[in-house]
């Protein structure tokens, strides 16, 4: 029999024991009074009476209760330690998040003004190649300037500008710049026109030469042209009175140091505003030079 079964039966035999007398001195009181029973009613039997009962356990048991107590408190830490843990790991994860959304915003717009910097930066640079491209072209258009060649018309002297004489002129070109000229072509020509002299220019045949092949720096060359007749009285009196004039005209091409095409132009006259004279003027149009 178990040690459960041992104490519920020493309970039930204390509750016979403490019944027994007031059991059989009810039975007494039952004998003595028989002339009262009709009168008087027996009194209602007293129930047993209730007593606290400790369930005591032995070692063993109480040993086992307290391990599963024990092991229901641990699981408990645990499972409030796994939540506290999965809580933290939640929060954590959930500040990484925003941390990475932050830190992809923050990409976002740095990669944006890189960007916006960078075309800048391109545009600048653009801008300063061109600048310097500008620089490079103003600088060697320059150098070309200073030292390419300038073959251009020094002066004209006029002979026999008289009645009844052909005039003639002596027409001297030199080259002013500081490199030579190649390949150099002139033509010219003479002729008597009134003052203003018409617009129209004459045109050159260029199959006839009249060349030297280089012209040296500070060279010059000199040529002459003659009028196709004598003047006469009303010619020499309308140069000097201004209303005509004696005209040369002249081309000049030629290559220079840098390999481009130069040409000269020249118009000089004399009548009209500048009278008669020995050196001729340079007429107000026809005269240019590339």
């Amino acid at each position: 029999m178990s040690a459960r079964n041992w104490l519920h039966v020493l309970a039930l035999g204390l509750t016979l024991v403490l019944s027994g007398p007031a059991l059989g001195q009810s039975q007494h009181e039952a004998q003595s009074a028989d002339g009262d029973a009709e009168a008087n009613q027996a009194p209602t039997q007293t129930l047993p009476i209730p007593l606290p009962v400790d369930i005591i356990e032995d070692e063993a048991t109480a040993e086992a209760r307290e391990g599963r107590e024990a092991e229901a408190r641990q699981r408990e830490i645990e499972d409030l330690a796994a939540q506290q843990g999965m809580n933290s790991s939640t929060r954590a994860m959930n500040e990484a998040t925003q941390d990475m959304r932050d830190y992809s915003l923050y990409s976002t717009m740095l990669v944006g003004a890189g960007t916006i910097l960078l075309m800048v930066t391109l545009w600048l640079t653009r801008q300063a190649n061109k600048a310097a491209q500008e620089a490079v072209d103003v600088t060697r258009d320059s150098a070309e300037k200073q030292l390419r060649a300038y073959v251009l018309l020094e002066s004209i002297e006029v002979f026999n500008v008289a009645a009844n004489n052909i005039p003639r002129v002596k027409i001297t070109i030199r080259n002013t710049g500081a490199t030579p000229a190649s390949d150099f072509k002139h033509w010219a020509t003479i002729g008597y026109q009134p003052y203003p002299m018409p617009p129209t220019a004459p045109d050159f045949d260029e199959s006839i030469k009249s060349s030297y092949a280089v012209v040296a720096a500070g060279q010059s060359v000199e040529g002459e042209q003659v009028f196709s007749r004598k003047m006469s009285d009303q010619d020499i009196a309308s140069i000097s009175a201004g209303t005509c004039g004696l005209y040369v005209i002249g081309l000049i091409k030629y290559i220079d140091c840098f390999g481009k095409d130069r040409e000269t132009r020249y118009c000089s006259f004399i009548g009209g505003p500048v009278g008669k004279r020995d050196f001729m003027a340079a007429y107000e149009s026809g005269n240019s030079y590339t």
